[in-house]
C-alpha cells in the first residue's frame, strides 16, 4: 500500500475521542508524535470526493517548503488516506499542538482548555472571569497571523469556506499564532471532500457562492467585528474603531459590500502588519517587589481565607511566613513563591464529596429549561411554519448548551459514586443535544431559504439532527441511572432522562 494511504487496521483500537459531529469521530492516534484520525460516518461515505481527499494528502509533497511548512504549522491538513476494505474511510491529521492551549479561571478552579478562537468572542466581564488577560494588542496580533494565513491559502489555491472560530484556535505562547482544524472542509483549487456547510451565524451572505476567497474575507470581517466587540453574532463593526482608520475601513468594507468590491487578504495583512507594536517590557514602579509581592499575596490570601477549613488556614500562614522571609531577597524567591501560590489555588479547588453532588444538582436544574422550546421549535420546522422563529430559538438552545457543556466539564466527580462516567455521560448528552440543535436550525433556515420540499425537509441536516437527538437521549438516559442513587443519598431530586 503506498506511503499515503493506511490500512484501518494498523490503527489498531482508538479508546479516546478527540471530537464528533455529523461528519464523522476524530480519535487519538497514539505514538510519538500523537495523531489524529477521522473516520466519517456511514451516511457520508456515498458522498465522499476521494479523489479531493487524496488530492489534499499529495498537496503538500507538491508545494514548495516553505509554503508546506507554513500550513504544517497552521492547520491540521490531511497527512494520509485510511483504507476499509479497499474503500476510503477516513484520514489521519497532525493534533493541535500543546501551544494552543489557555490556563483559565472556573468555578472549581483553573484548568487548561484546548484555546478555541469562540472563547475570544465575548465581553469583557467573561475574560476577566477566565482571567483571559486579552487586550486590543493582542487581538491585532491575533488577526494579524491569520491573515496572513488566510493570505497564504489563497495564494496556494486553498480556499477555508467554513470560517468560523469553532474552527479556529489561538496561541499565546510567544507571538501570538493560529491554527485551523477542519481542513477537509475546505476547497482546494476548487475541488471539496463533501458538500459545503456553514456554521450557524457564519454563513455565506445569501445569493452567494460558498466557499470562496471573497466569502473568507466577509467572514474574517466577522471575526475583526467580533473580536473587538466582545459579542458572538454582530455584524457591527463600530467598535472596530478602536484598531484604528484602515482596519476598521476594511472590516466595513469586507462585511457591507459584494463578493467583487472585498479587499483581498493581503490589503488586511498590510494594514494590520502597519499596526504591530512589539511587546514592551513591564518596568516595575512604586514600593520595591518584595512589598509589592507581599502586598499582592495579602490580597489574594484575603479573598479566599473567608469560610476556609483550618488545615487550609494554617497552610496560607506557612505561605506568608515564607513571603516574609523571602522579602528581602524576593528575586531569588519568585519562582518559589509562585509554585507556592500554584499550590494554594489548586488546594482550593478541592470539594467534598456533598459540594460535588451539589454542582450536578444545580447544573440538571436548569439543564432542561429550554427543552419545550426545542421540542416546538422542530415540530413547528417539520409543519413548515415559523420558520424564522424556529431557527432563532434552536440556535439560541445550542448556545445555552454550549454554556451548561462548559459548566459540565468543569465539574468534579471524583468523590461520587460512578462520578467518573457521570460526568462523561452527562458531557456526551450536552455536546450531543448541542449538535442536534445546531443541525436542528440550520434544517430550519434551509426550510426558510429555499421552501419545505421533499429534498430540505428529508434533507441532511434533519437526519444529523435526529441522529445526534437519539444520541442524547442514550447518554441521558445513562445520567438518569448514574445520579438517582446520588441525589436520594444527598437528599436531592432524581430526574428521568426526559427531565435532563
Amino acid at each position: 500500500m503506498p506511503a499515503d494511504r493506511i490500512a484501518r487496521e494498523t490503527l489498531g483500537t482508538l479508546a479516546t475521542t478527540l471530537g464528533s459531529g455529523g461528519q464523522g469521530t476524530v480519535y487519538l492516534v497514539p505514538g510519538v508524535p500523537p495523531r489524529a484520525y477521522k473516520e466519517y460516518a456511514a451516511p457520508h461515505l456515498a458522498e465522499l470526493n476521494e479523489q479531493a481527499l487524496t488530492g489534499m494528502v499529495h498537496f503538500l509533497a507538491a508545494a514548495r517548503p516553505q509554503d508546506a511548512a507554513l500550513v504544517r504549522e497552521r492547520a491540521a491538513w490531511p497527512s494520509a488516506v485510511v483504507v476499509r476494505d479497499g474503500r476510503v474511510v477516513g484520514f489521519t491529521m497532525p493534533c493541535v499542538p500543546p501551544g494552543f492551549q489557555v490556563r483559565m479561571r472556573f468555578p472549581s478552579g483553573h484548568r487548561m482548555k484546548l484555546a478555541q478562537m469562540q472563547l475570544l468572542l465575548n465581553d469583557d466581564a467573561f475574560l476577566a472571569a477566565r482571567e483571559l488577560a486579552i487586550d486590543d494588542r493582542l487581538r491585532l496580533e491575533i488577526l494579524r497571523d491569520a491573515a496572513e494565513t488566510l493570505a497564504t491559502f489563497h495564494r496556494l489555491g486553498v480556499v477555508v469556506g467554513d470560517l468560523s472560530p469553532n474552527n479556529l484556535f489561538f496561541s499565546l505562547a510567544g507571538r501570538p499564532r493560529c491554527f485551523f482544524i477542519d481542513c477537509d472542509a475546505m476547497r482546494l483549487r476548487g475541488a471539496t471532500v463533501l458538500a459545503q456547510a456553514d456554521t450557524p451565524d457564519w454563513e455565506t451572505p445569501p445569493q452567494e457562492q460558498q466557499a470562496t476567497t471573497a466569502s473568507d474575507v466577509y467572514k474574517f470581517g466577522l471575526l475583526c467585528a467580533r473580536l473587538f466587540a466582545g459579542d458572538q453574532s454582530t455584524t457591527d463593526a463600530t467598535a472596530v474603531r478602536r484598531a484604528g482608520i484602515a482596519v476598521h475601513a476594511l472590516t466595513v468594507r469586507s462585511l457591507a459590500v459584494g463578493p467583487a468590491g472585498r479587499p483581498p487578504m493581503q490589503d488586511w495583512c498590510r494594514a494590520l502588519e502597519a499596526l504591530r507594536v512589539p511587546a514592551q517590557p513591564v518596568v516595575p514602579a512604586g514600593p520595591g517587589p518584595a512589598a509589592r509581592a507581599a502586598r499582592a499575596a495579602g490580597r489574594w490570601t484575603g479573598r479566599r481565607v473567608r469560610g476556609m477549613r483550618p488545615g487550609k488556614i494554617i497552610r496560607y500562614a506557612l505561605l506568608l511566613t515564607l513571603l516574609a522571609f523571602c522579602a528581602p531577597q524576593v528575586s531569588s524567591c519568585a519562582g518559589f513563591v509562585r509554585a507556592a501560590l500554584d499550590t494554594m489555588r489548586s488546594n482550593s479547588s478541592e470539594q467534598t464529596a456533598a459540594e460535588q453532588a451539589n454542582g450536578f444538582t444545580q447544573l440538571l436544574a436548569g439543564s432542561g429549561r429550554d427543552r419545550e422550546r426545542v421540542i416546538a421549535a422542530v415540530s413547528n420546522v417539520k409543519e413548515c411554519r415559523k420558520l424564522s422563529a424556529a431557527a432563532s430559538d434552536l440556535r439560541a438552545a445550542a448556545t445555552a448548551r454550549g454554556a451548561a457543556l462548559e459548566r459540565a466539564g468543569a465539574l468534579q466527580a471524583g468523590l461520587l459514586p460512578g462520578g467518573a462516567e457521570l460526568k462523561s455521560e452527562l458531557v456526551s448528552a450536552l455536546g450531543h443535544s448541542q449538535a442536534a440543535d445546531d443541525a436542528y436550525a440550520r434544517w430550519a433556515a434551509r426550510a426558510g431559504d429555499r421552501g419545505c420540499g421533499s429534498a430540505v425537509m428529508k434533507g441532511a441536516d434533519r437526519a444529523e439532527g435526529d441522529a445526534e437527538s437519539k444520541k442524547a437521549t442514550a447518554a441521558k438516559k445513562r445520567v438518569a441511572e448514574l445520579w438517582n442513587p446520588i441525589a436520594k443519598q444527598y437528599g436531592y431530586p432524581t430526574r428521568t432522562y426526559l427531565q435532563i
